[in-house]
């Protein structure tokens, strides 16, 4: 939660990719600064991981797919 700055992570992420994890990590640091989605948050997402987008479509993929 970003008024705790608290980043809580499911565990399952680490059966997945390191690029995962990575995303996730990114994602969540950006709420601290951005509370929501919006072009500013994806842009600082950006500035770290430039592939931001296909890593948060394969995450979304794998773990579709997972039980």
């Amino acid at each position: 939660t970003p008024t705790k700055q608290l980043i809580k992570m499911n565990t399952r992420l680490l059966e997945g990719p390191q690029a995962y994890i990575e995303y996730v990590m990114v994602h969540e640091f950006a709420h601290f600064k951005y509370l929501d989605h919006s072009k500013n948050f994806h842009n600082l997402v950006a500035q770290f991981l430039p592939d931001w987008k296909a890593r948060k479509k394969s995450l979304n993929v794998y773990f579709a797919h997972r039980p």
